[in-house]
C-alpha cells in the first residue's frame, strides 16, 4: 500500500525525455539495457504465472507476442538498477556516485544557467566508511562553475554577432556571480543528500526500511527521490558469512574456502548458508521495492578482490571487457535484478622504458606529465538482458576524467569546450605536484 506522499515523490518532475541520471553519455547506453531488463522481467513474471497455474514448460517465445514495443519507446526516465565495478581498486567508482548525486540534487536551472539537474533528493549509503562530503561539495561547485562558464561564453559569442541590451544585462548578471554564490547553492542542495553509514547487513536493511518515513519527515519531503547510491554493497560479505545462524534457519555448512566465487560462475543459491541466502533475498527485494515505489534508480559499487590467481580470461565478445573478480553481492545470485553493469578501467601511463639514461628521462619529463594529465577512465556499459553468441548484446564505452575540477564525462567535456572551471582556465590543468599525484590510484577513488 503506497502513501499519497509516495505518489507525489515518484511523479513530481517526471521528464520522459531525460534519462535516469541526466548524464547523456551514460543514459544513451543504458536505454537498450532498460528494454532488455523489462523483457527479462516479463519472461520471469509470465513463467511464475504459468507455474502457479500448473502449466508446463515456459519459454521466452510466449512473452514475445505482447512484449513488442521498441527500445526507443521505453520511458527514458524509467529507474535503473546498475552495478559499478572495476578491474582494479581505486578506479573512480565513488567519484562516479558523487557525480550522480551532484546532478540529482541540483536544480534544472539557476539564475538562468542551465544545470540539467533533477531537483531531487539522494540517499547515499556508505558501507565502506569513505564518504567525503568536502569532495562532493567540490565536485558540485566545479560542475556549476563549468555550466556558468558555458553560459558566459554563449552570451559573449551572441553579443559579438548582434547588440542586444537584454543580452548585455544578462551577461552582467552572470559575471556578477561569485564563488560565494556558488558555495551557497552547493550548501543548499547538499542538504538533500541523506548519508547513512551502516556497519552490518541488518543495519543496512533497517536503513532501507526507514527511508520512506525519513524522507516524508525531512526537508526533502517535497522532492522526488532520484537515486539510492550504495558504495560497497558487498562490504559485509565476510561478516555475514561468519555470523551465527538464527534459530529460524536450518544449519548449513559454510564453504571450506575463504576465496569468494568468481562472478562468472556464482554458486547456486542452495549452496549458500541459509542466513546469507535469506539476507540477500531480503536485500534485493527491498531495493527493488524502493526503486519501484519512488521511481528511483539504484546504483551499487562492488569491491574488487586482489588474488594470486590468474586473471579472468577475456570475453569472447568483441570490444567487451572481462567481468572483474569481486566479492559476491546480494544480486550475484539473482540474474534478473540488475538492469546493467558499468565496468571501469583506468588509463595506464606506461613507465619509463628500461634501460634509460637520466638525461633522457629528464627530457621526457614534461611529455609524461602531460600524459598523466590527459589520462582518464574508460567505462564499459553492458546489461544482463538477451544475449548474442553467448555474450550480452549492446555493450559500449564512454570515457571520463577525474580532477580537481570535478568529474568530466566525454560528451559533457566536449560541450564545455574543454571543461572551463568558470575562471577561464581548463579544469584539467593541474600544477606539477597534482599531475604527479594523479599517477597514484589512491587519489582517484
Amino acid at each position: 500500500m503506497y502513501l499519497l506522499s509516495d505518489v507525489r515523490l515518484a511523479a513530481q518532475h517526471h521528464n520522459p525525455a531525460a534519462g535516469p541520471f541526466h548524464v547523456p553519455a551514460i543514459d544513451a547506453l543504458l536505454q537498450l539495457h532498460l528494454h532488455d531488463h523489462l523483457y527479462n522481467q516479463s519472461i520471469a513474471a509470465a513463467a511464475e504465472a504459468a507455474a502457479a497455474a500448473g502449466g508446463g514448460a515456459f519459454g521466452s517465445s510466449a512473452v514475445d507476442g505482447y512484449f513488442d514495443f521498441d527500445a526507443d519507446n521505453v520511458p527514458r526516465d524509467r529507474p535503473a538498477i546498475v552495478e559499478i565495478s572495476a578491474d582494479r581498486p581505486c578506479a573512480g567508482k565513488t567519484h562516479l556516485l558523487y557525480h550522480f548525486a551532484c546532478i540529482a540534487v541540483l536544480p534544472t536551472s539557476w539564475n538562468g544557467i542551465t544545470l540539467d539537474g533533477k531537483d531531487g533528493a539522494v540517499v547515499f549509503i556508505d558501507c565502506d566508511g569513505r564518504f567525503d562530503i568536502l569532495r562532493l561539495a567540490a565536485i558540485t561547485e566545479a560542475y556549476v562553475h563549468t555550466r556558468l562558464a558555458r553560459a558566459i561564453q554563449f552570451c559573449r559569442s551572441a553579443a559579438e554577432e548582434h547588440s542586444d541590451p537584454d543580452l548585455d544585462d544578462y551577461l552582467s548578471l552572470l559575471l556578477s556571480i561569485t564563488d560565494s554564490h556558488v558555495a551557497e547553492l552547493t550548501e543548499y542542495v547538499l542538504a538533500h543528500v541523506h548519508v547513512y553509514t551502516p556497519e552490518s547487513t541488518p543495519q543496512l536493511l533497517d536503513i532501507l526500511a526507514a527511508i520512506p518515513s525519513h524522507l516524508t519527515a525531512s526537508p526533502s519531503h517535497n522532492r522526488p527521490l532520484c537515486s539510492i547510491l550504495i558504495d560497497g554493497i558487498s562490504a559485509f560479505y565476510w561478516l555475514d558469512r561468519r555470523s551465527p545462524l538464527p534459530a529460524s534457519f536450518s544449519s548449513s555448512p559454510l564453504p571450506a574456502s575463504d576465496t569468494p566465487p568468481p562472478l562468472q560462475q556464482p554458486p547456486k543459491q542452495s549452496q549458500l548458508p541459509s542466513p546469507l541466502q535469506a539476507r540477500y533475498e531480503t536485500l534485493t527485494t527491498t531495493l527493488r521495492n524502493l526503486s519501484t515505489r519512488f521511481g528511483a534508480s539504484v546504483v551499487l559499487t562492488n569491491t574488487f578482490v586482489v588474488t594470486a590467481a590468474a586473471t579472468a580470461p577475456s570475453s569472447t565478445i568483441a570490444n567487451t571487457p572481462p567481468f572483474p573478480r569481486h566479492l559476491p553481492a546480494c544480486y550475484t545470485y539473482s540474474s534478473k535484478f540488475l538492469t546493467a553493469r558499468i565496468i571501469l578501467s583506468p588509463d595506464v601511463v606506461a613507465p619509463f622504458r628500461t634501460p634509460i639514461e637520466l638525461q633522457e628521462a629528464h627530457a621526457e619529463r614534461e611529455m609524461r606529465r602531460q600524459a598523466v594529465r590527459r589520462a582518464g577512465i574508460s567505462a564499459w556499459v553492458g546489461g544482463a538482458g538477451r544475449t548474442v553468441d553467448g555474450g550480452t548484446a549492446g555493450g559500449d564505452w564512454f570515457w571520463f576524467q577525474i580532477s580537481d575540477g570535478g568529474v568530466q564525462i566525454d560528451d559533457e567535456e566536449h560541450e564545455d569546450d574543454g571543461g572551463d572551471n568558470g575562471d577561464g582556465d581548463p579544469a584539467d590543468e593541474h600544477d606539477e605536484e597534482e599531475g604527479e599525484d594523479a599517477m597514484d590510484p589512491s587519489a582517484v577513488e
